[in-house]
């Protein structure tokens, strides 16, 4: 298995949906603005890292809460993602068979797509924009550019394992990650 893979893969049950993620869905319809979306993260980041101190291992907590400057918010997205919270996250996975079986596993009645990211064009493209910046720091600031980004769970859980899960992330809590994947041309779809 590659630390850096060259194609992510991501299952959706129904061709139509573009690749949002849900937090940024419910932001979008309750027609929040950046920095209201940004301060509606962050609370649901800190209740929910209020109760996973009774959930988790101490120091799997510890690690999210002490990162450099502040919240480690990839890190508790990837987990929150995992319990059915909203995050600016989406799953991806290093096996087209995983993604297929995504596209294939409910909506019997709309057709499925597998979508194909290459990594290393996310990858020049987002170092290209974020340059010397601090991308935490890009991703707190409602000014910041709009840059997205792959990202590997480094506080695994067993499902991230099985999966081959890696995770596109936003600079920006709305972003919808279709149009800024393009933008890097990267993106195939295959239905």
């Amino acid at each position: 298995m590659s630390l850096h893979p060259k194609t992510l893969f991501r299952g959706q049950a129904v061709s139509d949906w573009g690749l949002r993620p849900s937090f940024a869905r419910i932001a979008t319809e309750s027609a929040l603005s950046r920095t209201q979306a940004l301060q509606l993260e962050r609370e649901g980041i800190n209740k929910f890292s209020i109760s996973a101190r009774a959930q988790f291992a101490i120091e799997q907590v510890v690690s999210l809460i002490q990162v450099a400057g502040g919240i480690d918010f990839e890190g508790w997205s990837v987990l929150m993602q995992h319990y059915s919270a909203p995050t600016r996250t989406l799953d991806w996975s290093m096996s087209p068979w995983v993604a297929l079986y995504f596209a294939c596993n409910s909506h019997e009645d709309s057709d499925g797509a597998v979508w194909l990211a290459d990594f290393h064009k996310v990858d020049q493209s987002a170092r290209r924009l974020i340059g010397d910046k601090n991308v935490r720091e890009m991703s707190i600031d409602p000014s910041s550019d709009d840059v997205v980004y792959f990202s590997m769970a480094f506080n695994s859980h067993e499902r991230i394992e099985a999966q081959q899960g890696r995770f596109s992330v936003s600079t920006n809590p709305l972003a919808d990650h279709t149009e800024l994947l393009e933008a890097s041309g990267s993106l195939q779809k295959i239905i």
